[in-house]
């Protein structure tokens, strides 16, 4: 019987496929946020920043018709976590 041979990586270490489960731990020490608006910019070919805001209307220009938004906070996000996480999105906004 034939052994097949494992590639070596970098350093002469043998290179196997790895599966983690991630596990979250305790959100308690975020203060939740309020946001009712979203901007999404592509900053690179892997990456984009994804701004979550909220409207301020105290700050409205009426004779513009434009409502400020203030940014709460950025997040980066690679290219291939973006399809998994508006996945999650759209399922959550089908629940009753």
């Amino acid at each position: 019987m034939a052994s097949q041979a494992k590639p070596e990586g970098e350093g002469g270490f043998i290179q196997q496929p790895l599966s983690l489960q991630g596990v979250w731990g305790s959100a308690d020490a975020i203060e939740p946020q309020f946001a009712d608006q979203i901007n999404v910019a592509k900053v690179s070919k892997d990456y984009f920043h994804v701004t979550f805001g909220q409207l301020f209307p105290s700050q409205m220009d009426p004779k513009l018709a434009r409502i400020a938004i203030r940014p709460l906070t950025t997040l980066i996000i690679p290219r291939e976590a973006l399809g998994p996480m508006i996945d999650v999105l759209q399922k959550v906004r089908e629940l009753p």
